[in-house]
């Protein structure tokens, strides 16, 4: 069903018997001014319950189908490709980066497992990269991204952990690594369409050309929202707040201020996890095909960063 909420939005989809609050909670976010455009899907026990998309009235091209960026869920399918390759036995969790990649200079220590667990030291990155060395073609014939990443040095958290979320530069690492180990040299969104396409559907993209598709949802600024960019100013020291900053010194900034506000500590951090047990064969099912069981579950309509 679709209906008008408050003259200004469209609200479709539906909600099974039960879950009716999750369809006010959501027709809540966009009568508050929290949303512009937004899709909802849940599924319990295999089963959809949740399937709802809604839209600002001058967002008319928005609907169920649209295509949404998703950000760091796209580490999920990093994740993905690099089981693939330690499936077919081109790769192993403990293999070291510089074993697959001569040119990852001082960081010899560094396994692959490591960068899966946010624990290479590699967190952020010196230097931004620039939009056109993130084009496929670019990061290919001029490794632009990867002899950045060639040359960044480990920069540990104080806080006796190895552990710190690899917000921006996991994915680049796993790339460059990927497309030297893969057979064909592919990148990871290269994998994906001609390797994957038919487990995850046309819809799962890294790496996309807007130009080609209307159905792309675009990303949409607070300021359009009315929020006046809360969120972000409210993470913001006042000496950071007029700074124009590359990409990464921007983020190498906020894990700095994310390290003195932090008062959790490591006590809800995830249990470690071995080496031996990343590599421990099963006998019934890989780990690759496990989540490829899951992945035709959850397909969605959903475009993955527009990168890599």
């Amino acid at each position: 069903r679709v209906r008008e909420v408050m003259t200004q939005y469209t609200i479709g989809g539906s909600v099974s018997t039960g879950y009716e609050a999750v369809q006010e909670a959501f027709e809540a976010n966009f009568i508050k001014d929290r949303e512009v455009n937004s899709q909802l899907c849940v599924y319990v026990s295999g089963h959809k319950v949740v399937d709802l998309w809604g839209s600002h009235k001058e967002s008319s091209s928005y609907n169920a189908d649209s295509l949404q960026i998703v950000f760091s869920s796209t580490k999920n399918l990093t994740s993905l490709a690099i089981a693939w390759l330690v499936d077919r036995g081109l790769l192993s969790y403990t293999d070291s980066i510089q074993q697959h990649w001569p040119q990852f200079k001082y960081k010899d220590s560094i396994k692959v497992s490591d960068v899966l667990r946010h624990e290479s030291g590699l967190q952020k990155f010196s230097k931004s990269i620039s939009i056109e060395d993130m084009q496929r073609s670019n990061m290919k014939e001029s490794n632009a991204v990867g002899r950045l990443i060639e040359m960044e040095q480990q920069d540990f958290p104080r806080n006796n952990t190895r552990r710190c979320y690899h917000t921006l530069t996991r994915g680049w690492i796993l790339n460059e690594l990927f497309r030297r180990v893969h057979p064909q040299g592919l990148t990871i969104g290269e994998f994906f369409e001609k390797d994957l396409g038919e487990f995850v559907g046309d819809d799962v993209h890294i790496g996309y050309d807007s130009e080609e598709c209307s159905a792309l949802s675009r990303i949409v600024d607070c300021e359009m929202m009315g929020m006046g960019s809360l969120v972000l100013q409210s993470c913001l020291p006042s000496k950071y707040k007029k700074v124009d900053l590359g990409l990464f010194e921007f983020a190498s900034n906020l894990f700095a201020m994310r390290k003195r506000m932090k008062d959790v500590g490591n006590n809800d951090k995830p249990d470690e996890i071995s080496d031996e047990s990343m590599n421990k064969p099963s006998s019934r099912i890989s780990s690759f095909t496990l989540i490829i069981e899951k992945l035709k579950l959850l397909r969605s309509r959903v475009a993955m960063e527009r990168v890599l």
